[in-house]
């Protein structure tokens, strides 16, 4: 090849050409990489001044007064003091934590929980949450219309065992909670109308409780419909309690929800195995109307509130013998919540009355209030 005399010119050239080829492909990246990292800023900052990283504080404070008139008893009592706080740390990432200031004179952690969301539809929620096996048990405070919980929210969650220790028989008694540490998966789609499944792993072992276990207890929930209009759903849970003993639960529930009116039922039904085989069933049909009030300072609407609960085989505590009992039970509530504000359960004063049917009275019953009837006035106030 001959030598050319403009070589030192041409390799130059070819050098600045070079160079300046990976100049700008360089300031092209850099530029894009600019671009994105301003737009993410950009988003990042609109939330910010639409407070889409502010932690929202929230709780609810339920106090009342109870009167007992078989025995002329009173007594006044603050059922819940919780304060929570939620907010979102990404777009798609959010958390929740919750405490409760006043059960029995201890501070307890309720939720602690942490959501993520990596598509629309589809959520995955690791930490203490509710377990989702029943609506009506997991209805706290905020959200339930009823100063007390019904048998199925109270008692079919309850398991009890027995072990000789010394020759002598001891008896123990738990409770699954509405809480329990584990991860739920949800998953939100359309079939015509809106539906939901959620399957859920959990220790088993109740709130606050994080035990070693080899095996695990499972949730799976359906859900088609929403809170506004008719919405049914289906559960089912199965695991252990006291890592050794068998327990299972089935759910049902139908609400129909619409302009004043609310009505809303489920029934559900427990197996356990320690001792013995025992199967409990508890159901519950509840509902309101929504008055509105002429405009006045104080509240928005009046709402005659109406509940039927009944339980078969309900197992509890007997005081008198500390050992299980189970009854028969069915109970009627009947009263009116005054509204304060727009929102349901926000701002509430209920004046509700409780009534049980039929041979109640287990052999506790002059020690154990339980089960007597009750007028309770009570306080909601929820932010």
């Amino acid at each position: 090849m001959p030598f050319r005399k403009d070589c030192p010119t041409f390799a130059a050239e070819f050098i600045i050409t070079h160079i300046m080829k990976k100049f700008f492909s360089v300031f092209l990246l850099s530029t894009l990489i600019s671009a994105t990292a301003f737009a993410e800023s950009k988003e990042d900052q609109e939330k910010k001044e639409k407070g889409f990283y502010t932690p929202q504080v929230f709780g609810v404070v339920k106090a009342k007064l109870e009167y007992a008139p078989d025995n002329s008893e009173y007594r006044f009592n603050v059922r819940s003091s919780r304060l929570g706080v939620r907010g979102n740390v990404a777009k798609n990432l959010k958390y929740s934590s919750q405490i409760e200031l006043n059960l029995e004179g201890k501070l307890v952690v309720f939720d602690a929980f942490a959501v993520f969301t990596p598509f629309k539809f589809v959520e995955f929620s690791l930490g203490q949450q509710l377990t989702r096996f029943s609506t009506e048990v997991g209805s706290g405070p905020g959200v339930s219309n009823f100063a007390n919980r019904s048998f199925l929210a109270k008692f079919i969650g309850n398991y009890y065992w027995s072990e000789e220790v010394d020759g002598k028989v001891k008896y123990g008694f738990g409770s699954l909670n509405a809480r329990d540490i584990g991860l739920n998966t949800t998953f939100r789609y359309n079939l015509g109308v809106p539906a939901t499944t959620l399957i859920g792993l959990m220790n088993g072992s109740g709130q606050n409780n994080p035990v070693w276990s080899k095996s695990v207890n499972m949730t799976f929930r359906q859900e088609f419909g929403t809170n506004k209009g008719f919405k049914v759903a289906g559960s089912y849970y199965v695991g252990k309690f006291n890592n050794m003993h068998d327990i299972s639960i089935w759910d049902i529930e139908m609400r129909y929800a619409k302009n004043n009116i609310l009505i809303e039922s489920e029934f559900a039904q427990r197996k356990q195995t320690s001792f013995e085989t025992q199967t409990s069933n508890a159901w519950v049909i509840q509902g309101n109307y929504r008055f509105k009030l002429p405009e006045n300072k104080i509240a928005k609407y009046i709402l005659p509130v109406l509940r039927y609960d009944l339980g078969h085989n309900i197992t509890f505590k007997n005081d008198e013998t500390g050992k299980y009992d189970a009854k028969n039970l069915s109970r009627i509530t009947f009263g009116g919540n005054l509204r304060l504000t727009e929102k349901p359960c926000q701002a509430e004063i209920r004046l509700q009355y409780e009534h049980y049917m039929g041979n109640h009275k287990p052999s506790d019953y002059a020690i154990n209030q339980l089960f007597h009837d009750k007028l309770t006035l009570e306080v909601v106030a929820s932010f």
